[in-house]
């Protein structure tokens, strides 16, 4: 029997070229990936920005910090006011889009909150904002987290 008419069976060069294939498809969807995952997570550690994936850029911001703490509160809301702090990396200024979320003991979302940032060229620069989280549920929170994308 002849691998190459046979159905079912491929050939050493019909693998070869499927091969070639499959790999220039998984190298488009990574660069895909790449750019549809411009969000950093936050919480304290240092997250690098923008830029870090598959192509090698250099990271055009960082997470350098988030906080928060509770402000007010009542029978209705807790006022959560929160700090993220930034440093762009980049040359130009950035518009940037972050949102700031409140985590349960679990990790996860109970409230968030979202902000368009423009930061200057090199330099580190803090924003602050606060969010109303229904009294129902603010109890629930335990820790904050940051998501910081590029905006386009």
């Amino acid at each position: 029997m002849n691998a190459t008419t046979t159905p079912g069976i491929l050939s050493q060069g019909s693998i070869e070229e499927r091969l070639k294939l499959l790999e220039a498809r998984v190298t488009q969807l990574e660069q895909r990936i790449s750019k549809r995952d411009d969000f950093q997570s936050g919480g304290g550690g240092k997250n690098i920005g923008s830029g870090t994936s598959i192509d090698h850029q250099p990271p055009l911001f960082e997470i350098v910090k988030v906080d928060t703490r509770v402000t007010e509160s009542n029978t209705t809301w807790w006022k959560f006011a929160w700090k993220l702090v930034l440093k762009s990396l980049s040359e130009v200024p950035l518009q940037l889009s972050a949102k700031v979320e409140f985590l349960d003991a679990e990790g996860f979302v109970v409230d968030d909150d979202s902000k368009l940032v423009l930061m200057q060229p090199n330099r580190e620069e803090t924003f602050t904002d606060y969010k109303l989280v229904n009294a129902a549920v603010a109890g629930n929170i335990r820790s904050i987290s940051a998501k910081v994308a590029l905006t386009r």
